[in-house]
Protein backbone atom coordinates (compact mmCIF):
# COMPACT_ATOMS: atom_id res chain seq x y z
CA UNK A 1 0.00 0.00 0.00
CA UNK A 2 2.35 2.52 1.00
CA UNK A 3 4.01 1.98 -2.56
CA UNK A 4 1.28 3.14 -4.33
CA UNK A 5 1.89 6.51 -4.09
CA UNK A 6 5.77 5.87 -5.26
CA UNK A 7 4.52 4.14 -8.52
CA UNK A 8 2.47 6.86 -9.63
CA UNK A 9 5.57 9.37 -8.88
CA UNK A 10 7.70 7.64 -11.57
CA UNK A 11 11.02 8.33 -9.83
CA UNK A 12 12.79 6.21 -12.46
CA UNK A 13 14.64 3.89 -10.23
CA UNK A 14 14.77 0.13 -10.50
CA UNK A 15 16.78 -2.61 -8.88
CA UNK A 16 18.16 -4.97 -11.82
CA UNK A 17 20.31 -6.59 -9.63
CA UNK A 18 19.95 -9.85 -7.26
CA UNK A 19 21.22 -9.77 -3.74
CA UNK A 20 24.79 -10.37 -3.71
CA UNK A 21 25.47 -12.23 -0.39
CA UNK A 22 22.54 -14.40 1.87
CA UNK A 23 20.62 -12.12 3.92
CA UNK A 24 20.59 -8.93 1.83
CA UNK A 25 17.22 -7.48 1.33
CA UNK A 26 15.54 -6.62 -2.25
CA UNK A 27 14.18 -3.23 -0.71
CA UNK A 28 17.79 -1.62 0.33
CA UNK A 29 19.05 -2.80 -2.73
CA UNK A 30 15.83 -0.61 -4.14
CA UNK A 31 16.47 2.09 -1.52
CA UNK A 32 19.99 2.64 -2.58
CA UNK A 33 19.01 2.33 -6.22
CA UNK A 34 16.33 5.30 -5.93
CA UNK A 35 18.90 7.12 -3.76
CA UNK A 36 21.47 6.89 -6.46
CA UNK A 37 18.70 7.44 -9.85
CA UNK A 38 17.44 10.87 -7.98
CA UNK A 39 19.07 12.04 -5.02
CA UNK A 40 17.24 14.94 -5.61
CA UNK A 41 13.88 13.55 -5.44
CA UNK A 42 14.78 11.64 -2.40
CA UNK A 43 13.14 13.20 0.37
CA UNK A 44 10.09 13.11 -2.00
CA UNK A 45 9.84 9.64 -2.60
CA UNK A 46 10.23 9.32 1.65
CA UNK A 47 7.28 11.33 1.93
CA UNK A 48 5.36 9.93 -0.54
CA UNK A 49 5.84 6.29 0.73
CA UNK A 50 5.16 7.55 4.06
CA UNK A 51 1.51 9.13 3.09
CA UNK A 52 0.11 5.67 3.31
CA UNK A 53 0.76 4.90 6.65
CA UNK A 54 -0.54 7.90 7.55
CA UNK A 55 -3.74 7.37 6.24
CA UNK A 56 -4.07 4.19 7.80
CA UNK A 57 -3.10 5.40 11.22
CA UNK A 58 -6.10 8.35 10.77
CA UNK A 59 -8.12 5.13 9.58
CA UNK A 60 -7.67 3.12 12.37
CA UNK A 61 -8.34 5.94 14.98
CA UNK A 62 -11.88 7.06 13.55
CA UNK A 63 -12.34 3.53 13.47
CA UNK A 64 -11.24 2.81 17.16
CA UNK A 65 -13.66 5.77 17.93
CA UNK A 66 -16.56 4.47 16.26
CA UNK A 67 -16.49 0.81 17.00
CA UNK A 68 -16.08 2.39 21.07
CA UNK A 69 -18.90 4.90 20.44
CA UNK A 70 -21.08 1.69 18.88
CA UNK A 71 -20.66 -0.42 21.69
CA UNK A 72 -20.25 1.77 24.75
CA UNK A 73 -21.27 5.15 23.94
CA UNK A 74 -19.40 8.97 22.71
CA UNK A 75 -17.26 9.01 26.04
CA UNK A 76 -15.98 5.36 25.50
CA UNK A 77 -15.63 6.37 21.87
CA UNK A 78 -13.26 9.36 23.06
CA UNK A 79 -11.11 7.44 25.32
CA UNK A 80 -10.76 4.90 22.64
CA UNK A 81 -9.42 7.26 20.15
CA UNK A 82 -7.06 8.74 22.68
CA UNK A 83 -5.65 5.28 23.87
CA UNK A 84 -5.10 4.83 19.30
CA UNK A 85 -3.75 8.22 18.79
CA UNK A 86 -1.29 8.14 22.16
CA UNK A 87 -0.78 4.01 21.79
CA UNK A 88 3.36 4.13 21.74
CA UNK A 89 3.56 1.46 18.76
CA UNK A 90 1.08 3.82 16.65
CA UNK A 91 3.37 6.61 17.28
CA UNK A 92 6.50 4.73 16.76
CA UNK A 93 5.29 3.15 13.51
CA UNK A 94 2.71 5.55 12.30
CA UNK A 95 5.06 7.91 10.21
CA UNK A 96 6.70 4.63 8.85
CA UNK A 97 6.54 2.87 5.18
CA UNK A 98 6.38 -0.82 7.36
CA UNK A 99 2.47 -2.69 7.16
CA UNK A 100 2.61 -2.74 11.21
CA UNK A 101 -0.04 0.27 11.46
CA UNK A 102 -1.92 -0.48 8.03
CA UNK A 103 -2.55 -4.37 9.38
CA UNK A 104 -3.86 -2.75 13.07
CA UNK A 105 -5.96 0.10 11.60
CA UNK A 106 -7.79 -2.46 9.11
CA UNK A 107 -7.71 -5.45 11.69
CA UNK A 108 -9.38 -3.33 13.62
CA UNK A 109 -11.85 -2.23 10.70
CA UNK A 110 -12.50 -5.74 10.05
CA UNK A 111 -13.41 -6.41 13.53
CA UNK A 112 -16.12 -3.65 13.68
CA UNK A 113 -17.38 -4.72 10.47
CA UNK A 114 -17.99 -7.87 11.07
CA UNK A 115 -19.55 -6.95 14.39
CA UNK A 116 -21.63 -4.55 12.72
CA UNK A 117 -22.51 -8.07 10.24
CA UNK A 118 -23.47 -10.05 12.91
CA UNK A 119 -25.57 -7.22 15.04
CA UNK A 120 -27.71 -6.97 11.55
CA UNK A 121 -26.91 -9.74 9.18
CA UNK A 122 -27.72 -8.99 5.64
CA UNK A 123 -25.67 -9.83 2.18
CA UNK A 124 -24.20 -6.04 2.00
CA UNK A 125 -22.82 -6.07 6.04
CA UNK A 126 -21.25 -9.51 4.85
CA UNK A 127 -20.15 -8.35 1.71
CA UNK A 128 -18.21 -5.57 3.37
CA UNK A 129 -16.86 -7.21 6.27
CA UNK A 130 -15.28 -10.11 4.11
CA UNK A 131 -13.93 -7.05 1.92
CA UNK A 132 -12.15 -5.49 5.00
CA UNK A 133 -11.32 -8.84 5.97
CA UNK A 134 -9.43 -9.35 2.87
CA UNK A 135 -7.90 -6.16 2.65
CA UNK A 136 -6.13 -6.51 6.20
CA UNK A 137 -4.86 -10.52 5.32
CA UNK A 138 -3.54 -8.58 2.17
CA UNK A 139 -1.65 -5.84 4.78
CA UNK A 140 0.14 -8.72 6.64
CA UNK A 141 -0.24 -12.49 6.43
CA UNK A 142 -0.85 -13.47 10.47
CA UNK A 143 -4.68 -11.46 9.48
CA UNK A 144 -5.44 -14.76 8.15
CA UNK A 145 -6.12 -16.08 11.32
CA UNK A 146 -9.42 -13.73 11.44
CA UNK A 147 -10.93 -16.12 8.97
CA UNK A 148 -11.19 -18.77 11.46
CA UNK A 149 -11.29 -17.05 14.68
CA UNK A 150 -14.58 -15.04 12.98
CA UNK A 151 -16.12 -18.65 12.25
CA UNK A 152 -15.10 -19.84 15.70
CA UNK A 153 -17.38 -17.08 17.26
CA UNK A 154 -20.09 -17.41 15.50
CA UNK A 155 -20.34 -20.85 16.50
CA UNK A 156 -19.32 -20.94 19.61
CA UNK A 157 -21.16 -17.53 20.97
CA UNK A 158 -24.50 -17.64 18.66
CA UNK A 159 -25.90 -15.59 21.75
CA UNK A 160 -23.11 -12.86 22.06
CA UNK A 161 -23.34 -9.87 23.48
CA UNK A 162 -22.08 -8.25 20.21
CA UNK A 163 -24.96 -9.73 18.18
CA UNK A 164 -27.04 -7.36 19.54
CA UNK A 165 -24.58 -3.96 19.83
Amino acid sequence: VQGVPLLLADLGASVTSEPSRPGERREALAGEALAEASPGRFRQALFLGRLGTIAFSLLGGLTAWCFAHRLFGSPCGLIALGLWCFDPMILGHGHLASPDVSAAALALAAGFAFTVYLGSPSLGRAALAGAVLGLAALTKFTLLLLAPLWAFFVLACPKSRFLHA
